[in-house]
């Protein structure tokens, strides 16, 4: 009995919710820097052992960007997309967007997901507000 308990304890941890945090870098953006192409966004987390993760990404205002170091190329993936690593995506704005000239906040949500079976291990909110003309993440 006490094996059956254990085993099934260790399987319920290879699925149980990990932690995540996110990374923002540069910490600040505003379409006038012309060295970055938005704020950069990083789900730090450790998957639980075995478990293909993959990030659900939604905004509700603005866009997601790629850029590849190799081509430098930019990629618009919208407001929604999914990541298949962990990575780094940027978030901008376009500046002719009414919510940029209302100085709207931004929440952006990042679900990691069970690559197999699409069942949400972690979520974390990031909340972007408007200072100076600057927008950044709020901790």
């Amino acid at each position: 009995m006490r094996a059956l308990a254990a085993s099934l304890l260790l399987a319920s941890c290879a699925t149980a919710p990990t932690e995540m945090s996110v990374s923002a870098a540069p910490p600040l953006y505003a379409a006038s820097m012309s060295s970055t192409i938005g704020i950069g966004l990083s789900p730090v987390a450790v998957p639980p052992r075995g478990v293909k993760v993959r990030y659900h990404w939604t905004a509700d205002h603005g866009r997601f960007l790629d850029w590849s170091e190799v081509t430098h190329q930019i990629t618009n993936r919208g407001a929604e997309t999914m990541t298949e690593k962990g990575g780094r995506l940027f978030w901008s704005y376009d500046p002719a967007d009414e919510f940029a000239v209302e100085r709207k906040p931004v929440r952006i949500v990042i679900l990691g997901e069970n690559a197999a079976d699409g069942k949400v291990l972690v979520r974390n909110d990031v909340h972007l507000v408007w200072d100076d003309g600057f927008i950044h993440v709020v901790r």
